[in-house]
């Protein structure tokens, strides 16, 4: 019996280890959230993931409702990377909110470079420079994503 429990658990970290290694191979570069308001705002989540997978979600407010799917080239996914890097996203503050807010559209910010997840809630008019600078770049890969709208994802 013991052997069989020392031979389940080397199986059981073998395949942890498969599989963590999976995940490390593709895994999410940055996805943008923007969240809903009582006005127009858009309201949508793109993700983009280290293999050149894109997904776009929209949900009101946009031109397409529903999720899509597109491949980026790597060339673009290696200038998003470089660009992620060099903003050091790991050292903002995890939080920018005015308390003082009532109807504001909320952006939601997650990263992972390195194996370090970092996730950024934005609630605020005028975020400091260094996340402004972060939702510049981030606007502007966002612009040059090529969506494919004559096909929905299956997801």
């Amino acid at each position: 019996m013991l052997r069989w429990s020392f031979i389940i658990a080397i199986l059981f970290l073998f395949g942890c280890k498969s599989a963590n290694q999976i995940t490390q191979r593709n895994h999410l570069l940055f996805s943008i959230e923007k969240g809903p308001c009582f006005g127009t705002c858009p309201e949508y989540k793109i993700e983009v993931y280290s293999n050149g997978e894109a997904r776009l979600k929209g949900i009101r407010n946009v031109e397409h409702i529903g999720e899509f799917k597109t491949q980026l080239p790597a060339e673009f996914i290696q200038e998003i990377t470089n660009s992620i890097k060099a903003l050091d996203v790991a050292a903002l503050d995890s939080n920018y909110v005015n308390k003082y807010l009532t109807d504001f559209p909320a952006t939601d910010l997650e990263f992972e470079i390195n194996g370090v997840k970092k996730r950024i809630h934005i609630f605020h008019e005028s975020p400091p420079q260094e996340i402004q600078k972060v939702l510049d770049v981030i606007n502007g890969f966002e612009n040059r994503i090529k969506w494919d709208f004559s096909t929905q994802s299956n997801q």
